[in-house]
């Protein structure tokens, strides 16, 4: 099973990559060898501010907004020099520009500045007021194009609260009022922020179509282009989390390295270290190791103050697991391991960091260290569980087996069923939700997927605080086993095994290697009538001991990638286990006694 993708771009969006040194230094740095400081705009020479701002690097930008500001002290320019400086990371002279333009005739803009600022600083509560008097404002005047860029900015601040649900409908305000101004800039820009929230939120298909709506938009910006083909190379590496597991790290490279081409172009290196990381990643998961050590050195060069090092030891930690050097990947994800753990806004990395470690262990046979990192892991998932809407993605329902998959391996190797089998019990509780949350449909309006986001956040703390999704106590877990005959087959880490509980007696079997499995299973799906493949599988599956008439039920546990098993028409000796006791399928091994034992 894959691990989870770096995720360079949900880092930079909570503000841990873009360092201001990276983002001012760099850009600075990059016009100086360039000679742009004077730069060529499309063959005409020099730009205005308006058009640098749209049509330039950041930094050459400042320089010319600044310059004719200090002529002119036209507040429109004033409030483009403001945002020029917000986007370079210079917040501090942004701010003390656009303040007192709020009293002069640009004051809507200098609202929306003022309030993009307090959003990057995380000052929300600030934020929401200002880009809501900002719109108030640009309403009162008729300005069409700039409600769309307040319902954008809206948009991001609820974003980064992860209220998706309010991000989706102001993106979908913003994309009527762009194409009302007849303003494609603004428009392509609403469909890019959507396919990322889209893209977050898990609706995968719907984002994929935002992209190919703005693209043709943003088709000469190549300071968008470059954000685009980066959010196309996070949802295929987001895509590669689904339960299908289909490997998208080829598509992805070629987004990353088109990210790359035009961030180069827009002189932009804090985007360019983001699309490197995130390219490295992609080739390691394509077993590409030495172009992606390659690109991490390269990477490393655009940090010379170490400032992400961090960031760079674990993707050297996973080019490291990926050559089989396990012991050089223990110890780098060691060094990096406390700095994720904490920080709240890095679950996902101490996930990724801690399922690692613990497919290490068990594969050097440490069943002890093994349980210890698989159990960090599941301390990581039930923290993400604050985050509601974000926990209903694919990717990461997918990824929540993963730590119980390693842990319950640990146990069972080192013959601890009792600890085992309670694991079990807590993952299919973590199952039953998935099950509970699972899109039933594949919105394609952004509205249709605010109201579904919407819908997960209201139903999902009822759900979590639902008996069948709490975990049991172990002593109460182990006294309903004693009275039932049971049997769960449990997929762990691409082996097959079977619980089993009889007579207050517990055992847990290695059935074999998963994939061996798996096409006898989905044979035998598609013609549960078939005596042979029945009696073949009988046995393998569930043992010769539930193969006996007896009053008592059996009750049969099923893996999600088991489901849909005809259990009642698995045999042996001759006849389907249906015919010799009654059978029932409990969601989990603590709900057994949820239907009573019958004749």
């Amino acid at each position: 099973m894959a691990l989870q993708p770096f995720r360079v771009t949900g880092a930079a969006r909570r503000g841990r990559l873009a360092s201001k040194r990276l983002v001012v230094g760099g850009v600075a740095a990059l016009a100086a060898a360039t000679g742009v400081i004077v730069h060529l705009w499309r063959g005409h020479g020099e730009p205005d501010c308006a058009h640098a701002l749209l049509d330039t690097n950041d930094g050459i930008a400042v320089v010319v907004c600044e310059r004719e500001y200090i002529a002119t002290g036209d507040p429109t320019t004033g409030v483009t020099f403001a945002n020029a400086l917000r986007r370079s990371g210079d917040l501090t002279g942004a701010t003390a520009i656009a303040s007192p333009l709020v009293t002069t005739s640009a004051r809507a803009d200098a609202l929306l500045v003022l309030g993009r600022i307090a959003a990057v600083q995380g000052r929300f509560d600030d934020a929401r007021p200002l880009l809501r008097a900002a719109r108030a404002a640009h309403l009162a005047g008729g300005a069409t194009a700039e409600l769309a860029r307040d319902d954008q900015a809206l948009a991001d601040v609820a974003y980064r609260q992860n209220q998706l649900s309010d991000a989706l409908r102001a993106l979908d305000a913003c994309l009527v009022e762009a194409a009302a101004a007849g303003d494609a800039v603004v428009e392509g820009y609403c469909h890019l922020a959507a396919g990322k929230i889209l893209g977050e939120a898990g609706y995968l298909p719907s984002a994929q179509h935002e992209l190919s709506l703005a693209a043709p938009l943003l088709r000469d910006r190549p300071r968008e282009l470059g954000e685009l083909a980066a959010q196309r190379g996070a949802l295929y590496q987001l895509d590669a989390l689904a339960p299908d597991h289909v490997d998208h790290s080829t598509a992805a490279i070629d987004e990353y390295e088109a990210a790359i081409a035009h961030t180069r172009r827009a002189l932009r290196p804090a985007q360019l270290f983001d699309a490197m990381l995130n390219l490295t990643y992609s080739l390691a998961e394509a077993g590409r190791l030495d172009p992606a050590s390659r690109e991490l050195e390269a990477a490393r060069a655009l940090d010379p103050h170490g400032e992400h090092g961090n960031e760079l030891i674990a993707l050297e930690a996973r080019i490291a697991y990926h050559r089989g050097d396990r012991a050089r990947a223990f110890d780098l994800n060691n060094q990096v391991f406390d700095h994720y753990a904490r920080d709240p806004d890095l679950e996902e990395d101490t996930l990724n960091i801690a399922t690692m470690q613990a497919r290490i262990a068990l594969a050097d046979r440490d069943w002890a260290r093994a349980e210890a990192w698989a159990e960090r892991g599941v301390a990581a998932l039930e923290r993400r569980r604050a985050q509601v809407v974000l926990e209903m993605r694919p990717g990461v329902m997918a990824l929540r087996q993963q730590p119980y998959e390693l842990w319950f391996t640990a146990l069972a190797r080192a013959h601890r069923f009792a600890d085992a089998i309670g694991v079990v019990d807590r993952w299919y509780g973590r199952t039953v939700l998935d099950a509970l949350s699972t899109r039933t449909t594949r919105s394609t309006t952004l509205e249709g997927a605010a109201l579904h986001s919407e819908s997960l956040r209201q139903l999902f703390p009822a759900w979590s605080a639902a008996p069948i999704t709490r975990p049991l106590a172990p002593d109460a877990l182990l006294a309903r086993l004693a009275a039932v005959d049971a049997i769960a087959l449990v997929v762990a880490e691409g082996e097959l095994w079977r619980i089993a509980a009889r007579d207050g007696q517990l055992a847990i079997v290695d059935v074999g290697a998963w994939h061996d499995v798996a096409p006898r299973v989905a044979d035998f799906k598609d013609a549960p009538g078939d005596r042979a493949r029945g009696e073949a599988l009988g046995a393998a599956l569930l043992g010769a001991d539930a193969f006996r008439v007896t009053p008592r039920t059996l009750h049969v546990v099923l893996d999600g990638r088991l489901a849909g098993l005809p259990v009642a028409a698995l045999r042996a000796h001759g006849q389907p286990l249906i015919a010799m006791r009654a059978i029932v399928r409990p969601p989990r091994l603590s709900e057994v006694d949820c239907v009573p034992a019958g004749p």
